[in-house]
């Protein structure tokens, strides 16, 4: 069973280079700087994914683990513990960054909801990091608290949550966005966290049972073999032919922005839209304040007549 569950780590693995390969060849060829946060995810992901698969080798199948009655020694087992906490704190706090990356329309509640659940994981990540170190040294309280069934059922019922959020932020983002890869991306990214979002309770159930054979696997892993499968089929959207490799509007027509009383910074404003660049980035280039580009995006919308960034390309292209 051991050299089975190392060999699911091992394509567990591979299937996470070919995510980032793909959503870096994505990034490449859209130019879109909103894949950045992704491919750190991904990065962090890879990361965990391998601290944990050697930790499992080196514990399992090596002779050193094999022959010692309770496995590697505490201290290496509490240093990989410390890494692959740290590296999945890192993948929330990392989350937290890239919702804001992204328009959620009208629902300006969306983004501060996923981010403050977001940071709560962070948080709790954190503080078992602390009760692990306590119970390490020798800590009764901190090792009874960080094992009980409700301690653990929080950290369950609290990543549910978050991972539920971020996949509703992505549902709702993809709405705004013009070209089907990253359209797919999205909407893939985020029916695969709603899909995951229940599964914590299942695993909770699961590890309250002895009986568990593929320990220390775990049903996190669909995500994020989901997640990879995901990356790789937005980058082969990216290919079909029709979908342009430049901006979805190269200009806005003068008689159109005449006969719309479009200014010069609104245009430009339309053209960076069609870029697929949020506000922030927008503001960046122009070097402006955000609260500035909102205002700029307003004045435009209401001049097309538009209720979306969709909706304003497809009317200035006709």
């Amino acid at each position: 069973m051991e050299h089975l569950i190392f060999a699911i780590y091992i394509l567990l693995f591979a299937t996470g280079f070919m995510g980032i390969a793909a959503l870096a060849f994505l990034r490449i060829r859209s130019g879109w700087r909103r894949l950045d946060v992704f491919l750190l995810v991904q990065a962090l992901y890879v990361t965990g994914l391998m601290l944990v698969g050697v930790y499992f080798y080196l514990n399992n199948i090596t002779e050193a683990g094999r022959d010692t009655a309770d496995g590697l020694a505490p201290s290496l087992t509490l240093g990989f513990g410390i890494a692959s906490t740290l590296v999945n704190g890192s993948i929330y706090l990392a989350a937290a960054l890239a919702i804001g990356k992204f328009d959620c329309g009208a629902r300006k509640g969306i983004v501060p909801t996923v981010r403050a659940l977001a940071l709560l994981v962070v948080v709790q990540t954190l503080t078992e990091l602390g009760l692990a170190v306590a119970g390490a040294r020798g800590a009764s309280v901190a090792d009874t608290l960080i094992r009980s069934d409700e301690w653990q059922f929080g950290g369950y019922v609290l990543t549910g949550l978050t991972i539920g959020a971020f996949g509703f932020a992505l549902l709702v983002a993809a709405r705004t966005e013009e070209r089907p890869s990253m359209r797919l991306l999205l909407r893939g990214y985020g029916l695969s966290a709603l899909g995951f979002a229940p599964f914590g309770f299942v695993e909770w159930a699961l590890n309250r049972s002895s009986g568990v054979p593929w320990r220390p696997l775990s049903l996190d892993y669909l995500f994020y073999l989901a997640w990879n499968l995901v990356a790789i089929a937005a980058f082969a959207r990216s290919l079909v032919r029709g979908e342009a490799a430049g901006p979805v509007l190269s200009a806005v027509p003068e008689e159109t922005a005449d006969a719309l009383g479009l200014t010069a910074r609104e245009r430009d404003m339309a053209l960076m839209i069609a870029r697929g660049l949020a506000n922030k980035e927008i503001a960046a280039e122009l070097g402006i304040s955000p609260a500035t580009v909102r205002t700029h995006i307003y004045n435009l919308y209401r001049k097309v007549g538009a209720r979306s960034r969709v909706e304003l390309i497809n009317k200035l292209r006709t």
